[in-house]
């Protein structure tokens, strides 16, 4: 055979040859791919992958479904957005990574997620069996965990007649640590009469931090609140502003006399008009030593204030009072002396006589 005739036979035959091998190659190719994605779904590193991404982004939708279901207790009383915004804040800005850990069940393989570090949680990846088109195993998703936080106690000393709250939640009995504890004014009521009001301790715990506190008086009027989370909050009593309205001028009528007895002005004979016969501030009185006071020209109550005005029963009831008490002496000499009394009034015809005092700070 000739070159020309060799020449015209091979070019025809070698792009045959190509075109069947490149076919060949492709044949190969399209059914080696869904075998080889098949085998890459048996490898768990692709599934541990996957399943980190919950903690990379931070997912706390799907952290929150998984911990309410581990720890119902948790949710209680707080809701899912307040565990959702303690994650949030937990985990801004953070780094995780995760390594491998022991697992006790074959079928599934169990990693440790570390934040910043430190431990955060877990996730499990369980094998299928066999469970792809060319008989591969697959490593699926099988839950997280994550960490959870500690209880925190918070303390609450309210009158106990006052209804205390802890954002929504009401506490009850349940709550209280001690009852019928002692009040400033225990001791000095008459205890024909009445009896002083008492505090009750409460106690409750959160996760996610501490709910607002507050409170309200029998007569459903809200209550000042004071303290913090750490040194515990105390529900003040209330002010009966009613009750200040009607005895302030009796009170500070007292108040005017009995300054100017303590400075020897006025006669225990004179300030006994405003005591009780039989009490213990009628006592007092009696037995008051008035005569160490100066020399001096005048006294006068200066910038009283009438604060805690308490209502025990209807006819009886205890105020604080804060005055400068101010003395002009014989020398020329000008002096005030800031005075507080706590006072105990008892209502006899139509009018307030006191039974009982003591100095406060």
């Amino acid at each position: 055979m000739s070159k020309k005739k060799r020449a015209k036979l091979f070019y025809p035959i070698y792009f045959s040859v190509l075109i069947a091998a490149v076919a060949a190659i492709w044949i190969l190719c399209s059914r080696l791919r869904p075998y080889l994605a098949d085998y890459e779904l048996s490898n768990p590193q692709y599934a541990a992958e996957a399943a980190m991404r919950y903690f990379e982004t931070a997912d706390a939708e799907t952290f929150y479904q998984y911990t309410s279901a581990a720890h119902p207790e948790l949710f209680q009383y707080e809701d899912k957005q307040a565990y959702i915004s303690w994650m949030s804040a937990l985990t801004q800005d953070a780094s995780f990574e995760y390594n491998m850990a022991y697992s006790s069940d074959p079928d599934v393989r169990r990693y440790n997620v570390k934040m910043n570090g430190e431990k955060f949680g877990a996730f499990s990846l369980r094998e299928k069996p066999a469970s792809t088109q060319y008989g591969f195993s697959t490593w699926e998703f099988d839950g997280l965990e994550t960490i959870v936080p500690e209880a925190v106690s918070y303390s609450v000393l309210a009158p106990s007649d006052a209804a205390v709250f802890a954002g929504d939640q009401r506490l009850s009995e349940e709550n209280a640590v001690e009852t019928d504890i002692a009040t400033p004014w225990t001791g000095h009521m008459l205890k024909e009469e009445t009896s002083a009001p008492t505090q009750t301790l409460y106690a409750f715990t959160r996760f996610f931090g501490c709910p607002a506190v507050t409170a309200v008086d029998a007569a459903g009027k809200a209550c000042v609140v004071t303290g913090d989370e750490a040194a515990g909050f105390t529900v003040l009593f209330n002010n009966d502003d009613a009750l200040q309205i009607e005895t302030e001028a009796r009170v500070r009528e007292f108040v005017t006399a009995f300054s100017s007895f303590t400075a020897s002005d006025l006669t225990p004979y004179r300030m006994l008009k405003y005591v009780r016969k039989g009490t213990r501030a009628y006592s007092i009185i009696e037995n008051f030593d008035n005569q160490w006071f100066g020399k001096h020209q005048s006294t006068s109550v200066e910038n009283l204030v009438m604060e805690n005005v308490i209502r025990f029963t209807e006819d009886t009831m205890a105020c604080d009072i804060h005055y400068d008490y101010a003395v002009h002496y014989s020398t020329g000499d000008e002096q005030s002396y800031p005075t507080a009394y706590r006072f105990y009034f008892v209502l006899r015809n139509g009018e307030w006589f006191l039974y009982d005092l003591e100095a406060i700070e």
